[in-house]
């Protein structure tokens, strides 16, 4: 069990603490430590389901749970595992948290969340939780389990730019994605799940960024965040959007960028989805982002008899 998440427990401790300082509710009881555990929600889950093996904990910002994933895939590829749950979960939808978000200028400003477009302001909070079940192919086999992804590439790097900015022309992003790719060309990527914040620094820089592999060909290929739709949920985001992109992989399209209507002029060219549209893609490019320049990329596929 591999999982990740950016804050962890950490909002759900404040509020209890906040609880008892306003009623005066005595010391706090000893379970009440797990709530300061980072890694507590690893831990919850494999008590839930008796999960006995390695269970760790990455806490990586925004792309904590890309990197669960990732780790899970790697393993899995060096014969180091044969079955590896792995997502995230975060509830950051608490006072303290949001402020902190509001004061630092990352929030919207209006209602919608609008990733690429002109008027973009900022970005919206989201909770929840994406966990997925990683296998070796030959062991899923044996036990007649049907995949409904694969992961096929997995890319990890740090920009080493600035802790709150993205290196401006997107290097960490196009790092990422090279590694994630392999030696495989772009062509085979039928659509694109971006970091999407709707933030101008962090829009602008990943549309360089992706640019930069893809070239010209990023004004054909389908582009969209599910941020508007779902929320940024921190460092679950990456496990909620790779459930929900890998679901549209299966279903045969590409989902919407919510609220976003007119692309902002400035970015490279590219073709944001603002609608969903019917997709035969048997690939696609999951990216995640997040502060201290951490940029993650995860190449999935649809399964051939899907």
């Amino acid at each position: 069990m591999i999982e990740g998440s950016s804050l962890g427990p950490l909002g759900d401790a404040l509020e209890t603490l906040r609880a008892r300082l306003a009623t005066g509710d005595g010391a706090p009881r000893a379970t009440g430590l797990v709530r300061f555990m980072t890694g507590a929600g690893g831990a919850a889950l494999a008590h839930c389901h008796r999960l006995r093996g390695p269970v760790l904990h990455v806490s990586a910002g925004s792309v904590s749970a890309a990197c669960a994933m990732g780790e899970a895939f790697q393993k899995i590829a060096a014969g180091l595992a044969d079955v590896v749950v792995a997502g995230g979960a975060e509830c950051p939808l608490q006072r303290d948290v949001v402020e902190h978000f509001r004061l630092a200028g990352i929030l919207a400003a209006e209602s919608p969340c609008r990733p690429f477009d002109v008027r973009r302001s900022g970005t919206v909070l989201g909770e929840g939780a994406g966990v997925l079940v990683l296998e070796d192919a030959e062991h899923a086999a044996r036990r007649g389990a049907r995949p409904r992804g694969i992961v096929s590439g997995f890319g990890l790097t740090c920009e080493a730019f600035s802790m709150i900015s993205p290196e401006p022309g997107g290097a960490g992003v196009a790092e990422s994605v090279r590694a994630a790719l392999g030696t495989r060309p772009p062509d085979t990527v039928g659509w694109i799940k971006a970091h999407g914040t709707g933030t101008k620094l962090n829009d602008a820089a990943e549309a360089r960024g992706i640019a930069s592999v893809f070239g010209t060909r990023l004004g054909e290929v389908p582009l969209t965040s599910l941020k508007p739709a779902l929320g940024h949920a921190l460092g679950a985001s990456g496990a909620v959007e790779a459930v929900a992109a890998l679901l549209a992989l299966e279903a045969g399209f590409v989902p919407p960028t919510i609220g976003t209507e007119c692309v902002d002029p400035e970015l490279p060219r590219c073709r944001v989805a603002l609608r969903a549209e019917p997709s035969d893609a048997r690939e696609a490019l999951l990216l995640s982002e997040s502060f201290g320049g951490r940029c993650a990329a995860l190449v999935v596929q649809r399964p051939a008899a899907a």
